[in-house]
This record gives C-alpha cells, sequence and structure tokens, in this order.
C-alpha cells in the first residue's frame, strides 16, 4: 500500500500568486519496501478548451470535437531516485521530501469553465518498473493580481446605459418599453457590493410581469482545431427580482448584487483561448409570446480594490514596467484601505472537482474547488 500526501509551507489551502515561490513537503507511506526507479513531483498548469457539436444531417451527421491547449509551466522535481533508470527502494514507514517550485509572474487566474479552463495541480509520480505508475494530484489556485487601479481610469467613473424595445401586436407596434440602468462605478472585487439604480419606464401596452437583476459571469473558450471557433458559457451569480409594473408606469428601483469569490476579468492579452468578463443584466419579463429585453452593464473584476480618492496611479498600459501591476496584493491593500485580511473562499457555483478523476492509477481521490480573495465590505444602497 503508498499513501501520499502534499502539504504547501504556510498555505494549507493552495493558493498562490503569480510570480510567487512555492514551497512544500511531499509525505509518503509504504507498508513494505517498494521498489521504484524514482518518485517525482510535476507541478504544470494549463489552459483547456473541449466541445463537442453535432454537425452536418441524415447519414452525413456527426460530431465534430472542438479543442485548444496552452501550457503555462511544467516544473519536474524528482523527490527520490533519478531519471538514470536505477532502481531505489523506498524502506517502510512514513518519509518526507521538500520541494520548491518559483511561478512565472504572467500566470492567468485558475478558472473552471464547462468548455474551457485554466487548471494547475501538483502531481507525485511513483515511477515502477515493470508496473503501472501510481500516481496522486492535488489542485492548486493561481491568482492572478489584478489591481483595479491599474486598469482603464474609466471604470472608476459612473456607468449609464438605456434600451427600448416596442413589441408588435399583429400589424401594430407598441410604444417603447425603456430600461434605464446606472452603476457608481463599473470596476469591483470579491466581497463587494455592486449598487444598481434602474428606471423603467413602460409605455407600452404589455405588462411587464417581474424585472430580474443579476450579475453574470461570461465564460469565452476559443478552439484551435479542427477550425477556431467560440463557445460561450453564462453562469448565472447573484440575483434578485422585483415585481410587475403595468403599462404606461414609471418605476425607479434599486438594488445591490454581491459579487462572489470569483476569478478576475480575464482577456486575450492574459489568457489566448479561456476569456473571464462580468454583466450586470436587467430583464424585463413580458407577459405574451415576446422576447424579454434585457440591458447589460459590462463589470472589471478584480482583486485589489478601487481607490478612489488616489489621483496618480500609473496605469499600467502606459509603462512598459511590469512589476508595477504586482506592486500591491489584496493583503496590502486591505490593510491601505481599513480593511480586514480578505478570506480565500471556494467558487461555490462550480462543480467539485476529482483531481485524480481520470488517472488510471490514482492512490486516492482528491477533491478541488479553487478559491479567490474576498475583502469584507459594508452593504451600501445606491
Amino acid at each position: 500500500m503508498i499513501e501520499c500526501a502534499i502539504s504547501f509551507e504556510k498555505n494549507p489551502s493552495g493558493i498562490f500568486y503569480s510570480g510567487s515561490i512555492i514551497n512544500g513537503t511531499v509525505q509518503v507511506t509504504v507498508d513494505k519496501p517498494t521498489t521504484v526507479q524514482s518518485v517525482l513531483l510535476v507541478i504544470s498548469g494549463e489552459a483547456n478548451v473541449r466541445w463537442s457539436e453535432d454537425e452536418g444531417t441524415g447519414d452525413n451527421r456527426s460530431s465534430v470535437y472542438y479543442y485548444a491547449n496552452d501550457n503555462y509551466i511544467k516544473s519536474t522535481t524528482y523527490l527520490y531516485g533519478s531519471e538514470n533508470g536505477i532502481t531505489v527502494t523506498i524502506n517502510p514507514g512514513s518519509h518526507i521530501y521538500t520541494f520548491t517550485c518559483a511561478l512565472p509572474p504572467e500566470l492567468p487566474s485558475s478558472v473552471e469553465g464547462h468548455y474551457g479552463k485554466v487548471r494547475y495541480s501538483a502531481k507525485v509520480i511513483f515511477d515502477r518498473p515493470w508496473k503501472f505508475n501510481k500516481t496522486f494530484t492535488k489542485g492548486i489556485t493561481i491568482v492572478k493580481i489584478t489591481d483595479l487601479n491599474h486598469e482603464n481610469p474609466q471604470i472608476k467613473l459612473p456607468a449609464t446605459l438605456e434600451i427600448q424595445k416596442q413589441f408588435w401586436c399583429f400589424c401594430c407596434i407598441s410604444r417603447p418599453l425603456i430600461i434605464e440602468g446606472t452603476i457608481s462605478k463599473s470596476g469591483f472585487v470579491s466581497g463587494e457590493y455592486i449598487p444598481v439604480k434602474f428606471n423603467i419606464f413602460n409605455m407600452s401596452t404589455n405588462t411587464v410581469q417581474r424585472i430580474s437583476v443579476s450579475l453574470k459571469q461570461i465564460i469565452t473558450s476559443k478552439s484551435d482545431h479542427p477550425r477556431k471557433k467560440s463557445k460561450i458559457q453564462t453562469i448565472n451569480l447573484t440575483k434578485t427580482s422585483i415585481n410587475s409594473i403595468k403599462n404606461s408606469q414609471k418605476e425607479e428601483f434599486n438594488t445591490n448584487l454581491l459579487v462572489p469569490p470569483v476569478p478576475p476579468t480575464c482577456n486575450e492579452e492574459i489568457c489566448r483561448v479561456v476569456h473571464v468578463n462580468y454583466e450586470v443584466h436587467i430583464k424585463a419579463i413580458i407577459n405574451g409570446p415576446h422576447i424579454a429585453p434585457v440591458l447589460k452593464i459590462p463589470l472589471v473584476i478584480g482583486n485589489v480594490p478601487l481607490d478612489l480618492n488616489v489621483k496618480n496611479y500609473i496605469n499600467t498600459a502606459e509603462s512598459t514596467d511590469p512589476s508595477l501591476s504586482n506592486a500591491r496584493t489584496p493583503e496590502v491593500s486591505a490593510v491601505e484601505f481599513g480593511l480586514p485580511p480578505p478570506t480565500y473562499e471556494e467558487a461555490l457555483y462550480i462543480e467539485q472537482v476529482n483531481m485524480n478523476a481520470e488517472e488510471k492509477h490514482p492512490i486516492a481521490d482528491s477533491n478541488y474547488l479553487p478559491r479567490y480573495p474576498v475583502f469584507q465590505f459594508g452593504q451600501s444602497i445606491p
């Protein structure tokens, strides 16, 4: 019997910033002399895109598999033995091996989507002569520091958008239903409330049965093979509803949407094949066979909060020094803003992953959910 445990120094949850150093130990326990060529630890990370679609018609209909892959890191450490093929014996009992790994500074944050993911792991491999290799894998969360003060300055300003929708009834078209939404800024961090103010001016002859206000995460996965194509997954993160509005009425509403533990906004400059964006949706559910109009307000989610009192932050887009974007961690920014240090909480809107599910000869299961920094803000009303 072989048992294996991976531990990270002063970091039991396995959460690291891009550019940081991972220090840890691997504990191996065997109940009898065990011959191996080596025991090695592989720390790896990649963006992986996979989905299939049925295409064609009739007898020519078949499944087409779309995929893409970008590798970010693959670091191998020989804990015991070596790569020269000479066998060694692990004596019965427990053995502890140490390791260190320096992470590249530009790693994208961990993301778990249905069609695309950015996933990092630490895998112990028992390379056994004339036998199947045994493995044990543990998930790691990587957080790329996204300082909102280094993003487009426009995210500090209020944003107001409006849509109008008219409805056909036989040969007649109604007067418009107008939805106007305002947010005080468009840059937020997990743990912060998004104050949403919106006006509904229903000049149509239809009743608005319900207004749905929600925070959406949009994960766009991009394939390379067999051709370039995009697949979008929209996840409902936070949602609230407002009562009905009769025709020829105007109503004003205020609500708050809490930003849960989520990865920061991620565009193609950060990750080529998996993009993450966020929007506030204000949707009017109409009686009758009408398509519900939706007002979409884009947001930027980071992990260092906006300091609206600071006027002279350097915009990293105008600087050639890449270290400026990593000048502050969430912990440092919390102290600056007089907030408690952020906690690191699981992204509960996705399903837990067994990191050893796809291994042929795993030692044990290892469940994983990414964790992200969450700040402790008070709730505000717009």
